[in-house]
């Protein structure tokens, strides 16, 4: 009994006897609780200096494409109205634009670099040039986009001072009007250009409209230029109606101004529209069945006037009074010109094209008639300074590298 109260008594005082290692059990916890807050503490930090370096990365990365853009637009604003093998054959291995502190921004700029050839190998001539716009950031971000850009009316073949594409219904001449090719006496030829020579009067592609002319009183004395006399050329590969309505519908939304023609007739007179320093595109739109345009007075211009006839049948245009332009007249559709110097004085320096466009040539009534004193005179420099004049269209771009410098 003895030995087993001796037992329970120091059974008890060994319970309650602290442990002779505790002190160290804390210690140790102590230690793995700070390495673990040490840890996440470094965790945090690296997952924020991360996440700061992320968005500085895509921060230069947006700033860098901006000015690569923005070496785009320039580009689109500058090559306006230049002649695309004179800047290139000018700039062959060196930037053609540098822009240096960009959306002031020290240090953020783009090189633009024109050529008529694209990464891939692309080459392309008259209206089309490739420009390479490269962002430089000052954190040594880079990027580099590629673009083309066209002219639509660059590569019309003008090879006449009056065009006649596809079928009419009637083709006259009558009057004092007279129709001219050759270059005028204050323009110089210049070889390997468009002005390299003088132009026939008349270019047609439809065999029946260049025996119809052919069968036109005193023609001989009324189309001159390069060629016979009359001096008149059956040309059916140069203008399809498709490619001149294809043409036209490019620049349609491009217009300085645009007129809706929704009824019988619709006059014009004592207008300016755009000027030699300040060429413009004019669009007249006819919607009805039997619209008519009819310009009257002083009405005078430079640049490109299109007449784009969206009607089924009987689309008529008058020129009458003291009617003046400078550039290029483009008439579509279905509506062909009814009189032309049938009053006052008509003159047209620059070139015509009228181009039959329906879609079925049977139920045309598509009719030219030139009466009165009506002159129309080709002119180079009229025609491309309209052209050049028009605002470029941006065909695609795209991101061809994108790095760290």
């Amino acid at each position: 009994m003895e030995k087993v109260e001796t037992r329970q008594r120091n059974f008890v005082q060994h319970s309650l006897t602290p442990l002779h290692n505790e002190r160290g059990m804390v210690l140790f916890i102590s230690l793995m609780m700070l390495i673990l807050l040490t840890g996440l503490i470094m965790t945090s930090i690296m997952v924020t200096y991360i996440g700061m370096r992320i968005v500085k990365n895509e921060r230069v990365a947006a700033e860098a494409i901006y000015a690569a853009e923005a070496g785009v637009q320039h580009a689109l604003q500058a090559l306006k109205g230049q002649n695309f093998d004179t800047i290139v054959a000018e700039n062959v291995g060196q930037p053609w634009l540098i822009v240096s502190n960009f959306s002031e921004t020290p240090g953020l700029g783009y090189r633009v670099n024109v050529s008529r050839t694209n990464n891939s190998g692309k080459v392309v001539t008259g209206d089309s040039i490739f420009v390479t716009a490269t962002s430089v950031h000052p954190s040594g971000g880079k990027k580099k986009v590629a673009a083309e850009f066209r002219n639509p009316l660059a590569s019309l073949p003008i090879n006449s001072s009056m065009n006649f594409v596809g079928s009419f219904s009637r083709v006259k001449f009558s009057g004092n009007s007279t129709i001219n090719g050759d270059l005028p006496l204050d323009e110089t030829s210049v070889e390997g250009s468009e002005c390299a020579s003088d132009k026939t009067g008349i270019s047609v592609n439809s065999m029946d409209v260049y025996s119809e002319i052919q069968l036109t009183k005193n023609t001989g004395d009324q189309i001159t230029g390069a060629g016979l006399s009359p001096s008149i050329q059956l040309r059916p590969s140069d203008l399809s109606p498709a490619m001149v309505q294809n043409m036209v519908n490019q620049i349609l939304d491009r217009a300085d101004r645009t007129f809706i023609v929704d009824r019988n007739k619709v006059n014009h007179g004592d207008v300016v529209w755009g000027t030699e320093a300040d060429p413009q595109v004019t669009v007249f739109t006819l919607t009805a069945t039997n619209s008519r345009i009819k310009f009257n007075g002083d009405t005078s211009g430079h640049g490109i006037l299109i007449i784009n006839s969206e009607t089924t049948k009987n689309g008529r245009v008058e020129f009458n009074g003291n009617f003046t332009w400078n550039g290029l007249i483009l008439i579509t559709g279905n509506s062909g010109i009814d009189r032309m110097g049938s009053t006052g004085t008509n003159s047209i320096k620059g070139a015509i094209v009228l181009a039959n466009t329906v879609a079925d040539p049977t139920e045309e009534n598509f009719r030219f008639r030139m009466n009165g004193n009506a002159s129309i005179q080709y002119s180079c420099a009229a025609i491309s300074n309209a052209i050049n004049s028009l605002p470029l269209i941006l065909k695609g771009w795209h991101e061809i590298s994108s790095h760290r410098g």
